[in-house]
């Protein structure tokens, strides 16, 4: 007999990338596998723990933007889904900022450090850019 329970992981499911989910879970050193069911992505956790026996059950599953974890065999299902929540902001803060410093490169920019910026809770990164206008 299986219990699951569901928490919201993000507010926009759209910021939700896949590839960032593989990139905690394989940080995490976790088992999981990446299905389409229903034309979404859905990530399978299999094994968060080697001495766990899930029965073949899933220990975490996430379509967009909510993860639900097995509370049945797992007592500690919400620690995993906050492991999970930290090593996804984390490594999503890094893939935002990569993204765009790419696409300001891509059409001439000049990305400058900010010498005066101190990360927050909130605001982790801060760039400045630069640009010159020629008159015609």
């Amino acid at each position: 007999m299986s219990c699951f329970e569901s928490s919201t992981f993000l507010k926009n499911p759209q910021v939700m990338s896949q590839e960032i989910l593989k990139k905690a879970c394989e940080k995490l050193n976790w088992k999981f596998e990446i299905k389409t069911e229903k034309e979404k992505q859905v990530l399978y956790v299999y094994s968060t723990n080697p001495k766990a026996n899930m029965q073949g059950e899933f220990a975490l599953k996430v379509i967009d933007n909510i993860v639900t974890y097995n509370s049945y065999y797992m007592k500690n299902g919400k620690e995993l889904v906050n492991e999970l929540e930290s090593e996804f902001y984390g490594l999503n803060v890094l893939y935002a900022k990569e993204t765009i410093l790419r696409e300001f490169q891509a059409v001439g920019f000049k990305v400058l450090p900010d010498l005066k910026f101190h990360p927050t809770e909130t605001e982790k990164e801060k760039i400045q850019n630069g640009g010159f206008h020629q008159n015609a």
